[in-house]
């Protein structure tokens, strides 16, 4: 066969035989065909997954050590060759541990030459950059694919290190027969990524299969084979070349890293370098700065000395390939050039700002903008764990953009309390936008008839003109017609003013009302703009669930599907505690979870009997056409929709479709909508079944957890079970529902 011919190449060093079998029709039927090839070729290296502490899976080592599966791992490998050196109580970082093993059935298993762990780990910000090379698994160590590649590669010479600490939790060197590879403790090197990810050949497995593809291709190659499906989110990795970057192109990375040793490596002096710079840029610009009688020469020196270390440090890496701390240097000639500068100017910071921006308010602004920013939109909610979507809560920032904009234009006039007051011709008047309360103690009826007979602005700074207001908290009064119309006049009131750092004086003057009027304009162009985006954000989900109610009333009687599921899915969302901005995405992302439905025939989706798998196998491809339909859009609801059309068909124990995901591999949003969908199509009335009890339709959804659907969102989707109830009889279906109906929210 193919596959054969691939494992008997004459001359291929490694292969691995990281395969996925769903890209092969029937492939579960040919274990054992697939272990003789592999028996067969004897050159071949498998991987297989360490479980982590944070898994769930995880097991404890005396267990772990007598599964058959561990075992085989442990049989085929020659072992670690461990040569303790130090015996320190504690090292940093220590070596990573293994609680358990996922690797390929004990019949494939056993017939490979050997097998090395495929576990990636992400630094903190989540990029790849290093490999790490040996796990710890009780009191085994055993070596990472790319070091069982290596091993191979040198004809077995076998695998030495020398340990630190007083469990061998560290590693001091690691050597592949008399070849070194320089790693840290915890035995991480760093993946030299001046490589392109590109400069590998590639080849579609299933190319090769059909015969496709030249096995000369092949001879006197190390060969990798591995997984590219973006859909399978578990081994794509971000780097600091990609941001979608397959598990084996980073084992290949690591393996040409070491074969052609061109290791990337912190300078044996790392810390003395950073402390020698820091020292000497630190001195000299403390010498300088005083020297230069213009603020502008002491500023370009700081800049010369920014970009030549920049300089340095990528052309010692560049020809090198070492790498120079950045960081602490960098940061000494800001800090000491902003310090140096400061203090020999002559004038304090405050006094330097006002200097620079008298009578401006940006700064002011910006920190109540800062302010404002952080009371409305949190960090959890613009960067969201829970799923691959940004999530940015608009509407919340679009509805309130009018008291946002009139408080910041009043907290830099240093005004207590003000209003934007729209009065009409008949008398009445709209609060546009306020801040404080104390506008409700002023006469609106008189500033109304002054601003219409003397359009110029209104200044009290009397308490004594007890006619303008009537509260002993009013100290002054400003009012100004910002736009005069024969219908209407739309006016600014502003109250109490304060001293501040741009303006000495607690009393209104001309220059007050030159610049409120110029903010007061400003305040509504951005309050216009922020109610037009409102309506059409609002004008846009009504479109949508009118899209999503036209596809409905191909197969259903009533459009009232999509409401039910839109709220099912939210009450999930809320009940694991998702933000409200990812909630109301989720909400408004659903009704579009069978858009891809409307590709399918009617002789197919309107059939009332039983569907043959001929037409079951067109009906499964709705998630797929779907997902299609939606890709490419900006837009954070389309984005989220889309994730919602292609997974909510995959089931929890690995039965859907179209991927055949289990568990945690499908995407959050996928997993609930999976519960909204399957509770509706049960409670609700088919023209091919009844509505099954409200009740049975809970003890079904129970047996369904861990079967067809997540345990822990069942169990969230009943401990809320109130709420559905009211969503289920709001929503519900009657003799008189129409396609379109659109009841309020429940």
């Amino acid at each position: 066969s193919p596959l054969d011919k691939i494992l008997s190449i004459p001359g291929a060093k490694e292969k691995l035989s990281k395969i996925e079998l769903s890209e092969i029709k029937n492939a579960c039927d040919y274990d054992g065909h697939l272990a003789k090839s592999i028996s067969k070729a004897e050159n071949v290296i498998l991987g297989y997954y360490f479980l982590t502490e944070q898994e769930k899976d995880a097991m404890p080592d005396e267990i772990v050590e007598n599964d058959p599966k561990y075992r085989i791992i442990v049989d085929q490998f020659q072992g670690i060759t461990v040569r303790k050196t130090q015996n320190y109580e504690k090292c940093f970082p220590p070596i990573k541990c293994g609680h358990g093993v996922e690797t390929s059935t004990e019949q494939i298993s056993v017939s490979a030459l050997t097998q090395g762990f495929l576990n990636i780990f992400p630094d903190t910000d989540g990029v790849v950059r290093k490999s790490y090379l040996v796990m710890k698994q009780g009191s085994d160590l055993l070596a990472s694919f790319p070091l069982q590649i290596l091993n191979a590669y040198y004809k077995m010479p076998g695998i030495t290190v020398e340990t630190v600490g007083k469990s061998d939790e560290c590693i001091k060197n690691l050597k592949v027969g008399d070849f070194e590879i320089p790693v840290d403790l915890d035995s991480s090197l760093l993946i030299n990524y001046t490589r392109k990810l590109d400069s590998f050949p590639e080849y579609s497995f299933v190319d090769v299969l059909d015969g496709k593809v030249d096995v000369k291709n092949f001879q006197g190659k190390i060969v990798i084979v591995g997984i590219s499906d973006p859909g399978l989110m578990r081994d794509n990795w971000i780097t600091p070349v990609s941001d979608v970057t397959p598990g084996f192109k980073i084992h290949a990375l690591t393996v040409a890293t070491c074969i052609e040793r061109r290791f990337v490596q912190k300078s044996g002096y790392f810390d003395a370098l950073s402390a020698f710079f820091i020292f000497f840029f630190g001195t000299l610009i403390t010498f300088l700065v005083p020297l230069f009688k213009k603020p502008l020469y002491s500023g370009i020196l700081a800049t010369f000395l920014f970009v030549s270390y920049l300089t340095v440090t990528h052309l010692v890496f560049k020809i090198k390939l070492i790498v120079l701390n950045m960081t602490y240097p960098l940061s000494c000639i800001v800090i000491v050039y902003t310090a140096e500068t400061l203090r020999h100017t002559g004038a304090s910071l405050k006094r330097a700002i006002k200097k620079i921006f008298e009578k401006e308010i940006a700064l002011k602004m910006l920190g109540e903008t800062q302010k404002e920013l952080s009371r409305l939109v949190r960090i959890s909610d613009v960067f969201c764990p829970s799923s691959t979507t940004i999530v940015f809560d608009s509407d919340r920032m679009m509805e309130e953009t009018p008291v946002l904009t009139w408080k910041l234009i009043l907290t830099s006039l240093g005004i207590s309390s003000g209003a934007l007051i729209l009065f009409n011709n008949d008398g009445s008047f709209q609060i546009i936008a306020s801040t404080g309360n104390l506008w409700e103690k002023t006469n609106l009826d008189l500033i109304r008839k002054r601003m219409e007979n003397d359009p110029t602005p209104l200044i009290i700074n009397r308490t004594s003109d007890r006619q303008w207001f009537s509260s002993n908290e009013i100290k002054n009064l400003m009012a100004f017609p910002v736009v005069s119309e024969k219908t209407f006049i739309l006016v600014a009131l502003f109250l109490n003013k304060s001293v501040t750092e741009f303006s000495e004086t607690d009393k209104f003057t001309t220059d007050d009302v030159k610049l409120a009027q110029t903010s007061a304009l400003q305040a509504i162009i951005a309050i216009q703009n922020s109610k037009l985006n409102v309506a059409l954000k609002q004008a846009q989900l009504e479109t949508i669930f009118r899209l999503a109610m036209s596809i409905e009333c191909r197969d259903r009687e009533t459009g009232l599907h999509v409401h039910r599921v839109s709220e099912y899915a939210g009450v999930v969302a809320e009940g694991i505690q998702l933000p409200e901005p990812e909630v109301k995405l989720i909400k408004s992302s659903m009704p579009l979870h069978d858009i891809g439905k409307i590709a399918i025939p009617d002789n197919i989706l309107l059939k009332p009997g039983r569907l043959t798998d001929q037409e079951f196998e067109i009906i499964k491809k709705h998630p797929v056409i779907g997902a299609k339909v939606l890709e490419g859009s900006s837009s954070s609801i389309l984005q989220a929709a889309r994730i919602i059309a292609l997974y909510h068909q995959e089931r929890y124990n690995g039965s859907g479709y179209p991927y055949g995901l289990k568990e945690k591999n499908i995407p959050l949003y996928g997993r609930i909508a999976a519960v909204a969908d399957i509770f509706d199509a049960l409670a609700s009335k088919r023209s091919y079944k009844e509505a099954i009890d409200f009740d049975k339709t809970f003890e079904i959804l129970v047996s369904e957890a861990g079967k067809a659907l997540d345990p822990d969102l069942v169990k969230v989707f009943i401990d809320r079970k109130e709420i559905v109830l009211k969503i289920y009889h709001h929503y519900r279906e009657t003799p008189d529902s129409s396609l379109f109906d659109y009841p309020a929210k429940a």
